[in-house]
């Protein structure tokens, strides 16, 4: 018996949390679930440009949050 594998991306929770409860239905089983900090730090022209009107305000300029959702699911196939 062969063991099939799949990875899958997700950009929310929610919609990897329903991929999950709709896999486990269908027999699959879920090796690993990661969770990746797609932010690169902060949004240079922002801040930039705010750090020169008023250092304090620079804060303002930092990028939305963003994740990624790295699921594997594994079943044997016959």
């Amino acid at each position: 018996m062969a063991i099939q594998r799949v990875v899958r991306i997700y950009r929310s929770r929610g919609e990897a949390d329903a991929a999950i409860t709709q896999a486990a239905r269908d027999g699959w089983t879920v090796d690993s679930f990661q969770v990746h900090d797609m932010r690169q730090g902060w949004a240079c022209w922002k801040t930039c440009c705010l750090g020169i009107l008023f250092l304090p305000l620079a804060l303002l300029g930092r990028k939305r949050d963003e994740y990624e959702y790295i699921v594997t699911f594994s079943r044997e196939s016959a």
